[in-house]
């Protein structure tokens, strides 16, 4: 009886050192597994990262939305040449009265004078 508790005894150890073991491997799991997903939200959270993907969405966004203009532009070409000089006329109005004053002289738009041509 008394080798039956002993190997018993001894089971039980061997048993108890495996489920320990295994427990270690466990949380050695874990925490690499917890470090691995820390470094991961790190790195998603970085600025440079939030810039990137910022920078990615702005420029796909504005490529679509030119792609769209196009194919808009394509289907109704006159609405489009409408459109167009709707918003060319106040830029043009906008150049002449203060940016380009130079390009726009009174001279240049309605051309040299009669006395400038006689002599």
């Amino acid at each position: 009886m008394q080798q039956t508790a002993d190997r018993s005894l001894r089971e039980l150890q061997r048993e108890a050192e495996q489920t320990r073991a295994g427990l270690t491997q466990t949380v050695d799991q874990l925490k690499a597994s917890v470090a691995d997903t820390a470094s991961e939200i790190r790195q998603r959270i970085s600025p440079e990262n939030i810039k990137a993907e910022v920078s990615n969405y702005v420029r796909s966004r504005g490529e679509s939305m030119l792609e769209d203009i196009t194919a808009a532009a394509r289907r109704n070409p006159m609405q489009a040449v409408a459109v167009g000089a709707s918003l060319a006329y106040p830029l043009l109005r906008f150049a002449r009265s203060g940016i380009f004053p130079h390009c726009y002289s009174s001279t240049l738009r309605r051309g040299p004078s009669a006395g400038a041509l006689i002599g």
